[in-house]
């Protein structure tokens, strides 16, 4: 379980915040939505040094919450900071590495 902040912000401060926070290379992925079981699932299929990988994550209202997983899911590696997008960027994931999946509360 992750805090998260979603929130418009204004396309100025965007521009700055890519330039001075985030550490190059950025991470290239596609976000596809999916429905599965009434959920909605965000799959990133990664780009650039990345890619051949794929992460599908899901939101759900609480820890315990149950989810059918579709049969496409693989591995879980929610707890794996190889995974997250920090680690991407010093440690691709990409090419010849497996598809994995993410299950995120």
């Amino acid at each position: 379980m992750r805090q998260e902040y979603e929130y418009e912000v204004p396309i100025e401060d965007a521009e700055v915040m890519l330039k001075t926070l985030c550490r190059r290379p950025l991470i290239e992925k596609t976000r596809h939505e999916v429905v599965h079981e009434g959920f909605v699932w965000h799959v990133d299929e990664f780009a650039g040094d990345n890619a051949g990988l794929v992460l599908a994550e899901i939101e759900m209202s609480h820890p315990g919450q149950q989810v059918l997983l579709p049969p496409w899911i693989g591995e879980e590696v929610t707890d794996d900071e190889r995974y997250r997008n920090s680690s991407l960027v010093d440690e691709p994931q990409g090419s010849s590495r497996s598809s994995k999946s993410l299950l995120a509360p």
